[in-house]
């Protein structure tokens, strides 16, 4: 199997570990989300870490979103440096340390 398909099948899996059955809804909150960054900028940014620090709240969720970001940052076979940075601006915000980066990335190709 190709990374990029593990990867996808992990982010799949990551999703319904976090209660989102319906991919339609999920489709629906990101359109929202770049609807709003593209209204205006900085607060689209700011909500969407909202967003972020309230979903890895939960014991274990913020390592999960961040599998997630991994997967989907790698589904083309490219991890771009422009990505990583935005993962790591992820990871402070959910008070992990850069290194959450390469673990999870770790767990989805072992």
């Amino acid at each position: 199997c190709c990374p990029e398909r593990g990867g996808r099948a992990v982010g799949l899996d990551s999703w319904a570990e976090l209660g989102c059955s319906d991919p339609h809804r999920a489709v629906d909150r990101f359109k929202a989300g770049v609807e709003a960054l593209q209204a205006d900028r900085e607060a689209g940014r700011a909500a969407a870490f909202e967003v972020i620090r309230r979903g890895g709240a939960e014991d274990g969720a913020a390592e999960l979103l961040v599998r997630i970001c991994v997967a989907i940052s790698l589904a083309d076979g490219k991890f771009a440096s422009s990505e990583r940075a935005m993962l790591g601006l992820i990871c402070a915000s959910l008070n992990l340390p850069p290194e959450a980066i390469d673990e999870a990335q770790a767990v989805l190709f072992t």
